[in-house]
């Protein structure tokens, strides 16, 4: 899809939404599930436009343009959206999981075809592989711990098939702590799942498919390993460290923009042209450096919306059902500086399992009241 469709399409859908949601409220007065979520994603919004403040005094880039390049912000509208038209669980996990497993066939794709790009997005041979960086690949996550828990319940072959399938295209990417990310809350699924019933022979089972996915990927995995050696023997410093050094120390023109960020960079602006030019010629990205790159754009607020996000996302009670959810939240926490940042582009993966987990709470309460009811 060329660029300028994309953005056009991104704006439609920001307008439909409000749209929607604007036609809802003026029609419509019907109860709707408990929103447990509003007061993070309400910080989150007031946030970009908090942080356009300091884009324009000190970065020189206007109010609508720094309006504009952070449009992605009003997607957490969303949330409200799918309160306000109810839409039901099977429906959007339907939807997620066939993008999850529709983004694996683009994958391998994408690789096959290369050096023809299908795709505009970030796209580099490194550590012996193609990197992708499809932007639906969060999808895939999800798919991920949906067939490994449905591989725990049944005992289907073609359940951990999937589930190993879905994997694959991690370690294609070679994205190290992504990897061993998943692999540890692989572990830790298969031992607080309640659904097992013998977790021996499923530790069994699953440590010959990863021994498996070893050998299959062997000469990618020894890529890999290089690169780590290189990085830990002090013969070269990680990129990630060394942004993470520039973007908190020299960055920041003013104190106040260590509270309210820096904002998002457009450019048509010297400052987004600056942020284009620490990509292009050091390698700094703030899409690396997860957490702390929401912090350099939105500020102190945002990153105190984005702990109290992960907080209720974690602690909220839900029916069981929706536990597998849960995962890729674990998965954002152990990668909550090395990763994209789910927070400021914003990940819909994280929005959707906000409103799932409203509804998975409803049942969790109705399930309490059944069994305390006399």
């Amino acid at each position: 899809v060329p660029r300028p469709a994309r953005i056009l399409s991104e704006f439609a859908a920001i307008i439909v939404i409000i749209l929607f949601l604007l036609i809802k409220q003026a029609y419509y007065s019907e109860k709707e599930a408990p929103k447990n979520f509003i007061f993070p994603i309400s910080l989150f919004i007031i946030s970009m436009f908090l942080s356009t403040i300091v884009t324009n005094f000190y970065h020189n880039q206007s109010y609508l343009l720094s309006i504009w390049i952070s449009r992605g912000i009003f997607f957490y509208f969303l949330y409200f959206l799918l309160h306000a038209y109810k839409f039901e669980k099977k429906q959007l996990e339907k939807i997620i999981i066939n993008i999850g497993l529709i983004t694996i066939g683009l994958y391998y794709i994408q690789t096959i075809l290369y050096p023809m790009q299908l795709f505009d997005v970030r796209m580099t041979i490194d550590r012996g592989t193609l990197r992708l960086f499809i932007p639906s690949m969060g999808f895939t996550i999800i798919a991920y711990f949906y067939y490994l828990n449905k591989f725990f319940k049944n005992n289907k072959p073609v359940d951990i098939i999937i589930a190993l399938l879905c994997y694959s295209i991690f370690i294609l990417q070679a994205t190290r702590q992504l990897i061993a990310s998943l692999a540890l809350l692989t572990i830790i699924n298969l031992f607080r799942s309640k659904q097992v019933k013998s977790r021996f022979f499923l530790v069994i089972f699953i440590l010959i498919g990863m021994v498996a996915m070893f050998f299959i990927f062997f000469e990618l995995f020894m890529e890999m390993f290089s690169v780590s050696h290189e990085q830990t023997g002090g013969e070269t410093e990680s990129p990630r460290i060394k942004a993470i050094r520039y973007f908190l120390s020299e960055f920041f023109p003013s104190d106040l923009a260590y509270v309210l960020g820096n904002g998002e960079g457009h450019q048509a602006s010297p400052y987004g042209m600056k942020l284009l030019g620490l990509q292009l010629l050091r390698g700094y990205y703030l899409s690396d450096i997860g957490l702390i790159g929401d912090y350099v754009r939105y500020g102190a607020v945002f990153v105190l919306a984005a702990f109290i996000m992960l907080f209720k996302l974690i602690a909220i009670k839900i029916d069981p059902e929706y536990e597998y959810l849960r995962y890729y939240v674990f998965l954002q926490l152990f990668t909550i500086v090395t990763g994209k940042g789910i927070f400021g582009v914003p990940d819909l993966v994280i929005i959707l399992i906000a409103y799932m987990f409203d509804l998975g709470n409803c049942e969790y309460i109705r399930g309490k009241k059944k069994i305390n009811s006399p």
